[in-house]
């Protein structure tokens, strides 16, 4: 999802189309080579736990600002609030 968002916020930036292009598949893909090294179960370079907390809450939080600079404030605020939930029902239940 979050990808998603980053490649939406990529393909509504203004600008000339190599770069309009660029960050459409870029940023999604940075993400993506990000979340691999850092944050997945199975990362290559795992992130203690509260760094892994402030890196997710740093991520999902520019994706729910990609979502609201794109034109989609109601879906970003549903984003940031099922984010919230998430980590308030991993941290309930230990995970």
């Amino acid at each position: 999802m979050y990808a998603r968002c980053a490649g939406l916020l990529g393909l509504s930036y203004r600008a000339e189309r190599l770069a309009h292009i660029a960050l459409g598949l870029g940023v999604p893909i940075l993400a993506a080579i990000f979340w691999g090294l850092f944050m997945a179960p199975k990362a290559v370079l795992p992130a203690s736990a509260p760094l892994h907390l402030v890196l997710s809450v740093l991520i999902f939080g520019l994706a729910a600002l990609a979502l609201a600079s794109a034109g989609q404030p109601a879906l970003a605020l549903v984003f940031a609030a099922v984010f919230v939930v998430n980590q308030i029902l991993l941290w309930v239940w230990w995970q």
